[in-house]
């Protein structure tokens, strides 16, 4: 039972641009396998969605200001959600049995922590190719334990380990980058929101872009789009999701 009195957290908008568009030159000479306009665009809105989703889950709430062509600036950005877990932001040691690897002793402790403030009857765990590999030679060594493999929750491939509650382990590039690779973060996604700014939906806006200075016209000169977006994250309940560090795994095959 959650029985503190709730307090509030303050979360930036985040203003998301990807430009893309041919210059004059591109446009007027026609090459074998040239990339079209909409391939193009179809890269910079991939490329904006995956700043995106980088930025939902590790992004740390920032404001200061940039001088762009003499004007003074201030640039925002959001917090993400590693950022938002403080109660059970822990590392691996801290937990039950001590050391750096991951146990299912460690798996249902942490079921236990973050039950209370469960809202979704599930619990979502990003984590790194190494997590999985260690979590598969857990689950062989446990006959006992059903694991559906493949599970289609969420539109996404997942692992399921079935404590308390489930807990849907998924790979994410983030936590095989370094810097995040000895990490897991586990999320009740009840609890996490995206949310825009009105008028701030991903959408397409124009402008014309100037000549940079010492270059040809046919080089820079062009009618560039952007995919644009203001969005944040809204949560509630940091004390249901937890984030370990320092995770060392040993696998023996």
């Amino acid at each position: 039972i959650i029985d503190s009195d709730p307090t509030t957290a303050v979360n930036y908008m985040q203003i998301f641009r990807e430009e893309f568009g041919l210059g004059f030159e591109q446009e007027q000479v026609k090459k074998n396998c040239r990339a079209s306009m909409e391939d193009v665009e179809e890269r910079a809105l991939g490329d904006l969605l995956v700043k995106l989703e980088k930025a939902l889950v590790e992004s740390s709430i920032n404001k200061q200001t940039v001088t762009d062509n003499s004007e003074s600036k201030t640039v925002r950005s959001m917090q993400g959600i590693k950022g938002t877990v403080s109660t059970y932001n822990q590392a691996a040691s801290a937990l039950v049995g001590g050391g750096n690897d991951m146990t299912v002793a460690k798996l249902d402790q942490i079921v236990d922590q973050v039950a209370p403030a469960n809202k979704s009857g599930k619990i979502v765990c990003l984590c790194g190719g190494t997590f999985i590999r260690k979590f598969r030679e857990l689950m062989d060594n446990k006959v006992e334990v059903q694991v559906p493999v493949g599970s289609d929750e969420f539109g996404i491939k997942a692992l399921v380990y079935q404590g308390q509650l489930p807990i849907f382990l998924v790979q994410h590039e983030i936590f095989n980058a370094t810097g995040n690779s000895d990490e897991a973060l586990f999320i009740d996604p009840a609890h996490y929101s995206l949310v825009n700014l009105a008028g701030g939906e991903l959408g397409k806006v124009s402008s014309k872009k100037s000549v940079a200075a010492g270059t040809a016209d046919n080089q820079e000169m062009s009618m560039k789009d952007a995919h644009y977006g203001v969005y944040s994250l809204e949560y509630r309940f940091e004390q249901a999701s937890a984030l370990v560090t320092g995770l060392s795994h040993t696998i023996s095959s």
